[in-house]
């Protein structure tokens, strides 16, 4: 599992504790507001909650320091500076147990978010490809296993119908959740699923959810059950 911390990194799309946002102050020379306008088709969620429209220029996308703040970040400003500090903190989205792909879930001790998903396959063999970052959100370093196996990790598509992880693809999952994964920290998993036997039409083959069963016994989660799940296919209006 990739490890990445945020000693190295500057704030940006794939910081942990970001939340699945850029986060960037839009202030013009001086420190005085850029004259920008909202993008009527950009939508932005913090933890699951609609806040301020974002800011899309020159390829750039700007949100409110208000929504920095409501991410979890500490803004403070001095003058003509402004300063953004990420702290992790467990719990932090401990209420957001379910949410679609691209945003975070989260259960006190571990967040998690979909990138990418990518159905495949022939009439004999079909399945789904699933890009999983899991991220440390505490103050200490921790192993995801043995709270979180392959056994745990559960694929349904669209209509229910369980997807199963070929044996050697769950040993190196297996062998990636063991390893540690220091405070404020995230690593990323390529799962692939399959449909057991002869695979349904292709019109059939929609991606449903990723449900991630953590044992309840394997830490102080927050808020009851941690399981996890992560919606894979889009709503039925497109949006």
């Amino acid at each position: 599992m990739r490890v990445k911390t945020l000693r190295d990194r500057r704030v940006r799309r794939r910081c942990p504790l970001a939340l699945a946002a850029l986060l960037a102050v839009a202030l013009g020379a001086g420190g005085a507001p850029a004259l920008l306008r909202a993008q009527e088709n950009l939508v932005l969620k913090i933890n699951g909650q609609a806040a301020p429209a974002p800011i899309e220029r020159d390829n750039e996308v700007y949100v409110a320091v208000s929504a920095l703040k409501a991410a979890g970040a500490e803004v403070t400003r001095l003058g003509n500076t402004v300063s953004i500090r990420f702290q992790p903190v467990a719990g932090a989205v401990a209420e957001v147990r379910e949410a679609p792909a691209g945003e975070w879930v989260g259960n006190g001790l571990w967040r998690a978010r979909v990138t990418e998903v990518k159905p495949f396959g022939s009439s004999t063999r079909a399945g789904v490809d699933l890009t999983l970052e899991i991220a440390n959100p505490t103050g200490e370093a921790r192993r995801v296993a043995p709270g979180l196996t392959s056994a745990r990790l559960k694929c349904v598509d669209a209509k229910g119908r369980a997807l199963e992880m070929g044996a050697l693809a769950a040993s190196g999952v297996d062998a990636a959740l063991e390893q540690e994964c220091p405070p404020g920290a995230q690593g990323t998993l390529t799962l692939r699923f399959f449909y057991p036997g002869e695979p349904p039409a292709a019109e059939d083959r929609i991606p449903g959810k990723l449900i991630l069963q953590f044992d309840p016994a394997a830490g102080k989660f927050s808020g009851g059950d941690p399981t996890l799940t992560i919606l894979l296919a889009p709503p039925p209006d497109g949006s």
